[in-house]
């Protein structure tokens, strides 16, 4: 048992509207009746004829109900001139009060609610047998309120059979109770399609393709937003020996200075010291020395797409004002005229030479680029050696 409730959320419906209109002669293929601007739907007839008997009302008998309407346009498809008793008898020339031939006529009306408004769904209208009766036609001149001539039409219909039930001049299909499917069948129907014409389909033929199994569309579903994915923080690299600064405050109190992955906060009173310089002297005793960053250390973090941020000492980034600056590290390589490559270690680089002074020289590289022979020999393998006499060679940077 439930109570009624009237005019629920969503259940205030109602219909608006007439277009779509769509002419239809035998012989021919549909033309859309453009300019369309009203119809009103009259049926007549199903009215109640009262039979008496022994002095009393006895029954009632229902008269056929018949459906006709009254249709308004600014103008016509040419083809309707033979339905409104026009006949050609040359080129341009018209005679009137011909005979009318009948014809079928579709339209649509739109349907609405509360929450959807005119977007809720649609009618689409289907007359048959229709024949037009002559009209007034009103005209009058132009004057400084102009108008457009509204044209009127008087329809009657002459009914055509339904399999299963009674005849009929009007069927309706609705848009949200129809397969979306063979709705769009029905339409392709009606309108038709890039490779048939538009044709009025028979009660039976629609009664056939609504009755076809077609597949249930997938329920819709709104897309969740997407949650941008929080940028990972890139990884720091690792800090060469010498990374932290120890100073002696007094009174047995010490500050440790270095960077954020030297010395770490675990909590409040714990701390993180990852240095080559903390030397374990027992199971509680540590050994602590200052070393500081070395001169040509340069530290690399990633900050965003392209985006760099370069952390080093003061011998190795220098600001040279004007948005110029200078960086001194081994680890600097150039690769062509313009072009350098930049590491915090020394893995990316295939070779490097550095001049100590007094003609000593460091070379820095990969170990498939610089190989210990034992006993003091090495074998240097790069294209930037280049013999110059026997026993004389030229070793050029990241080759």
């Amino acid at each position: 048992m439930s109570t009624l409730i009237w005019d629920r959320v969503g259940e205030k419906a109602y219909e608006s509207g007439v277009d779509h209109g769509v002419l239809y002669v035998q012989g021919h293929s549909g033309v859309p009746w453009n300019g369309l601007t009203g119809l009103s739907e009259k049926p007549s007839g199903a009215s109640a004829n009262a039979i008496y008997a022994d002095d009393k009302k006895y029954l009632n008998l229902i008269s056929p109900e018949n459906f006709g309407a009254s249709l308004q346009a600014y103008t016509y498809p040419k083809l309707f001139e033979e339905c409104d008793g026009s006949a050609n008898i040359g080129r341009g020339l018209l005679v009137a009060q011909q005979p009318r031939k009948t014809f079928g006529f579709s339209y649509r009306t739109l349907m609405g609610n509360d929450i959807e408004g005119l977007s809720l769904g649609y009618k689409i209208h289907l007359v048959y047998g229709c024949l037009a009766s002559p009209s007034e036609k009103a005209r009058s001149t132009i004057n400084d309120t102009p108008s457009a001539m509204v044209l009127n039409w008087e329809l009657t219909t002459t009914p055509v059979p339904v399999p299963g039930k009674g005849t009929t001049s009007h069927l309706t299909i609705v848009s949200t109770e129809a397969n979306v499917f063979a709705l769009k069948f029905i339409e392709e129907i009606l309108y038709g399609t890039p490779t048939t014409d538009p044709r009025l389909p028979t009660p039976a033929e629609l009664m056939a393709i609504v009755s076809l199994p077609w597949p249930e569309p997938e329920p819709e579903f709104p897309e969740e937003p997407e949650v941008p994915e929080e940028p990972e923080e890139p990884e720091e690299p690792e800090i060469p020996v010498g990374d932290i600064f120890v100073t002696d405050d007094g009174d047995d109190l010490y500050t440790i200075e270095g960077t954020s992955t030297s010395v770490k906060m675990i909590t409040e009173d714990v701390y993180e010291i990852s240095s080559q310089t903390v030397t374990k002297i027992d199971e509680d005793t540590y050994e602590i020395t200052s070393g500081g960053l070395s001169s040509d250390y340069v530290e690399i973090t990633q900050t965003g797409t392209h985006e760099y941020l370069l952390s080093g000492t003061d011998e190795s980034l220098q600001d040279l004002g004007n948005n110029l600056y200078r960086i001194n590290s081994t680890y600097l390589a150039l690769k062509s005229p313009g072009v350098y490559t930049l590491s915090d270690t020394p893995t990316e680089i295939e070779l490097r030479v550095s001049d100590n002074g007094s003609g000593e020289f460091t070379i820095f590289g990969t170990d498939d680029r610089v190989i210990d022979l034992g006993d003091g020999e090495y074998r240097i393998v790069s294209d930037g050696v280049v013999m110059n006499e026997p026993g004389s060679y030229t070793i050029n940077d990241n080759s």
